[in-house]
């Protein structure tokens, strides 16, 4: 954080006004690359997390399958119950913006400035 308010000071330090403004378009490209870093953590996350779904719907469903005080349609039933939890958990996760991140820190920086 320390190195952050270094850094960012430098434009308000330079000599000139010429090497303020080079000082000031470095930090902007900094910046502009450290915020496209964190948006390409995200689409990751977001695949993890359906993984997750998925890979408990084939446990949950494989425990359906083991049970033997069920009928074939109450295993059918069980599984088109958690297979419709499984959808719903996926929609929202597909539904969440891959840069809701991003916009915030974008924004934490613009109510810095």
């Amino acid at each position: 954080m320390q190195n952050l308010q270094k850094v960012e000071a430098q434009p308000d330090n330079a000599e000139t006004a010429d090497a303020a403004v080079a000082a000031q378009k470095l930090l902007t490209m900094q910046k502009t690359k450290v915020l496209a870093e964190v948006t390409s953590v995200h689409p990751i996350a977001k695949e993890q997390a359906k993984k997750a779904v998925a890979d408990e719907l084939v446990k949950k469903e494989a425990e359906i399958d083991a049970r033997t005080d069920l009928t074939q349609e109450e295993k059918d039933a069980a599984k088109k119950e958690a297979q419709d939890k499984a959808k719903a958990a996926t929609d929202a996760i597909n539904a969440q913006p891959a840069i809701a991140r991003f916009r915030r820190i974008k924004q934490q920086q613009h109510n810095k400035q």
